[in-house]
C-alpha cells in the first residue's frame, strides 16, 4: 500500500548551485502534510520545518526537500534517475 498513488513532473531549473545540473519539481496526487511529520523522524533528514511542513533530506549530491505539494530535488545530473527514483 502507498500514500502516492502517482506523481508528475512539474518542471526542470537551472541549478544555480552547480551549472550544468538541475532542479527536478514534481506534483504528487495527494497533499504530503500528513506524512512529513512521520518522515521527519527518518535518519538523514537535515532539516524539518513543522510549521511549514517542509522536510529536507542530504542526497549523494544535492537535497531533496519534501512540501505539501511539490518534492523538488537540486544539483540532478539527469531528471531520469530522480524520476525513477520519485516512481517507487
Amino acid at each position: 500500500m502507498s500514500y502516492i498513488n502517482s506523481i508528475s513532473l512539474s518542471k526542470t531549473l537551472p541549478c544555480l548551485a552547480d551549472p550544468g545540473r538541475i532542479i527536478v519539481i514534481a506534483k504528487p496526487d495527494v497533499s504530503l502534510d500528513e506524512v512529513i511529520p512521520y518522515l521527519a523522524t527518518l535518519p538523514g533528514v537535515i532539516a524539518y520545518n513543522p510549521k511549514t511542513l517542509t522536510l529536507t533530506f542530504r542526497r549523494p549530491h544535492g537535497f531533496m526537500t519534501l512540501f505539501k505539494d511539490k518534492v523538488n530535488n537540486t544539483q540532478v545530473v539527469d531528471y531520469r534517475r530522480v524520476w525513477n527514483h520519485l516512481k517507487h
